[in-house]
């Protein structure tokens, strides 16, 4: 990985916090392209944004999250029914709800996190 991404990763990652809910949320002191790239991906899940920044800035991902995580993510994220469609639509054999929820995280991290690359790409370009 470009180490100028990484330092850009490490730099964002600066401006979150845990609120009181126990999510990482932006704060509002965070630099322009950041509140500019987080106003215009409103209906994307705050805490995978974090994960892909933190997993960038690392070299690392976040490990899976726990079934009652991934159920309170299907219930508070508006793309994890997208994601479960397309894994169901794509007729990948899913054993349990377990684990289709396990493939739509990991299917929707991945997304994320190939958003927030680019975005750190577009930023050490400029």
């Amino acid at each position: 990985m470009n180490n100028k991404i990484r330092e850009y990763a490490q730099f964002y990652v600066k401006f979150w916090f845990l609120n009181a809910a126990g999510m990482q949320t932006m704060a509002n002191n965070a630099p322009p392209q950041l509140q500019l790239f987080m106003s215009n991906h409103t209906k994307l899940d705050s805490q995978l944004i974090f994960d892909a920044f933190q997993g960038l800035a690392t070299g690392t991902l976040p490990p899976d999250r726990p079934v009652p995580d991934l159920l309170r993510w299907f219930a508070a994220n508006t793309q994890a029914a997208t994601r479960c469609d397309e894994i169901l639509q794509q007729k990948q054999r899913v054993t349990s709800v377990s684990a289709l929820l396990n493939k739509a995280y990991s299917l929707e991290r991945s997304r994320i996190t190939d958003l927030v690359h680019k975005f750190l790409v577009n930023i050490t370009t400029i």
